[in-house]
């Protein structure tokens, strides 16, 4: 996450709640709205708010951008994803805010000072929705992780992932009336069930206090799943773009921690869980030229069954898998026909592969923009609201 935004999120909650005690210069009323909507691993690359950074078109960012500003000097503090998390709500660097890493680390301390807190004290509705990602996992823990995520603070209103949370009928945790937590699988895709749970919410809000939510994604984090109906509308937009230029970059000349960090795609993603690739319609012989030997990370485990295909219902892995067949059917024939001979070839396809995913799974994040402004601007709240987007 950027830390201007971060900042100036901190010092908008500030001015705020500096003005809730001098309600004789500004009612309640009269503030602004905040909308912060935070997505994962998204690249600028394809941050869609101009035709440099536009692969495919991306409508909603590109609107967002012509109405407001662009953030083009922003840096992330941390980049993991809950670490990072932990600097955009408390302002503070990781070795303040005490969240160094995903797992396997202290707690997220839910008591020091955060943006939500401030904008609540102040008299603001706070709520989050999907991603939260605060956790704590210690070592050898395994089964269900939910019990390890941290509650949100400074929400009045939270509903959120399991971790990472999955794209497909992915789990969500809320508060019980009992105090106990509730966690419940949803039916349908992640981006669009948090979309449809925010926009809940704001229609369920106090109509005569100010609010600031979060809209927290999981897209497009690893493992790259477009909702089904956008399978395949990237694809002619990732066949047309050049690769950059250092695809091919073997780390050589890079200091010895980043040959450490499995960043590759000739070496490091795998096949099945990352490509997507159908297992049973590639002979043995092929599967030894595709695959990734000097991957560790935990995404060879699920072979060709990736998280998200065990998740999904008899109609989303239907056509899952019909789509993933038919591209692996033409990976298996360009292969055997020569078009395929060396590893760059594998490579160009393979990333092509991985942009035709990357960029229709950011694709229901534009929709996603489309369908909150829309809604502010039917109820007449655009022209009081600020809409913050950003990267983790």
């Amino acid at each position: 996450m950027n830390r201007h935004a971060a900042t100036a999120l901190m010092l908008a909650a500030c001015s705020l709640s500096a003005s809730a005690d001098q309600p004789q210069k500004q009612t309640p009323d009269q503030r602004p709205n905040i909308v912060v909507i935070v997505t994962d691993d998204h690249s600028y690359q394809t941050l869609g708010t101009c035709e440099k950074d536009s692969p495919m078109p991306y409508p909603n960012f590109r609107k967002l951008a012509d109405e407001g500003m662009v953030f083009d000097r922003s840096y992330c503090a941390n980049s993991l994803c809950g670490p990072s998390r932990a600097c955009i709500y408390t302002g503070r660097h990781s070795h303040m805010n005490g969240y160094l890493f995903n797992e396997h680390a202290a707690p997220f301390d839910g008591s020091q000072p955060t943006f939500p807190k401030m904008l609540q004290k102040a008299g603001y509705q706070t709520a989050i929705v999907g991603k939260w990602h605060l956790e704590a996992i210690p070592p050898g823990a395994k089964g269900d992780t939910s019990k390890y995520e941290s509650d949100p603070t400074g929400f009045d209103y939270w509903e959120i992932f399991p971790g990472q949370g999955n794209y497909f009928n992915p789990d969500f945790i809320t508060p019980g009336k009992d105090g106990k937590r509730v966690v419940k699988t949803e039916p349908g895709y992640a981006t669009e069930l948090v979309t449809q749970k925010s926009l809940k919410w704001l229609d369920q809000r106090d109509k005569n206090k100010p609010f600031m939510l979060v809209v927290g994604h999981k897209a497009p984090h690893r493992c790259w799943c477009p909702s089904i109906q956008n399978l395949g509308r990237a694809k002619q937009y990732a066949d047309a773009i050049d690769p950059p230029a250092n695809l091919e970059d073997d780390f050589a000349d890079r200091p010895e921690f980043l040959k450490m960090t499995e960043q590759t795609l000739l070496n490091h993603f795998n096949v099945w869980s990352d490509e997507h690739l159908i297992k049973e319609v590639v002979p043995e012989d092929i599967q030894k030229m595709l695959s990734c030997p000097e991957s560790k990370t935990l995404h060879t485990q699920y072979d060709w069954e990736m998280p998200e295909w065990v998740r999904m219902d008899p109609q989303q892995k239907e056509a899952w898998y019909n789509y993933h067949k038919a591209r692996t059917v033409q990976l298996v024939k360009d292969i055997k026909n020569g078009k395929i001979k060396t590893q760059r070839d594998i490579l160009l396809r393979r990333w092509r592969h991985y942009m035709e995913d990357y960029l229709g799974t950011v694709l229901s994040v534009d929709e996603s923009i489309g369908q909150i402004m829309d809604y502010l601007k039917q109820n007449g709240l655009d022209k009081n609201t600020l809409v913050l987007y950003c990267g983790d």
